[in-house]
């Protein structure tokens, strides 16, 4: 079983921002969104010599942020990626992330300890891609695994707000509760 501590997407600016020292967070931060704009490994060069990166964007629909994937995670993300681009949206979590503020956004990029789970079966995977479903998320044709959150032209209308959730109350729920609140 996987435990995370995830951190709202839109919270992400004001941890970073009251860092003291953007080289040296606090902590590290567990995120979880949807899978974006992919774009394939590749070595740069970098001041300790070439290393290897992965890059793509995280998003929940409603904030979106720049993520980097470094080392050998950036190998095993893209192999990974590659091999679950038909099932749309992906959703990713990224645990143990660095945040560093760049030209007023958040750059999210990982460390040694930062592992990344690519469409992971649990409750908290399920809830945000059933909300999504709800929302009338559509994969962008766009790119393999670019999606973009669009409304589906068979609805005429959103579907109504049940209930407005942080990530963390998303988290503490079972999947039990959500189909109660979906019911009622």
């Amino acid at each position: 079983m996987h435990k995370f501590e995830f951190v709202d997407l839109s919270d992400l600016f004001g941890i970073v921002s009251a860092y003291v020292d953007d080289d040296k967070p606090d902590y590290s931060t567990d995120i979880i969104g949807v899978l974006e704009d992919f774009e394939n490994e590749k070595k740069i060069p970098t001041m300790y010599g070439e290393n290897n990166i992965a890059k793509f964007r995280i998003t929940d629909g409603r904030h979106s942020h720049k993520v980097s994937v470094w080392g050998q995670l950036a190998i095993t993300t893209d192999s990974n990626y590659k091999e679950i681009t038909k099932e749309q949206p992906i959703i990713v979590i990224v645990t143990s992330t660095k945040l560093r503020k760049f030209r007023n956004s958040v750059q999210i990029s990982t460390m040694p300890s930062s592992k990344i789970y690519l469409n992971l079966e649990n409750d908290v995977v399920s809830a945000i891609r059933q909300r999504l479903d709800e929302e009338g998320y559509v994969a962008s044709e766009k790119a393999l695994g670019s999606p973009s959150l669009a409304i589906n032209e068979s609805s005429s209308a959103l579907a109504p707000v049940i209930e407005t959730l942080t990530l963390k109350q998303l988290s503490e729920r079972t999947s039990t509760e959500f189909q109660e609140v979906l019911t009622n």
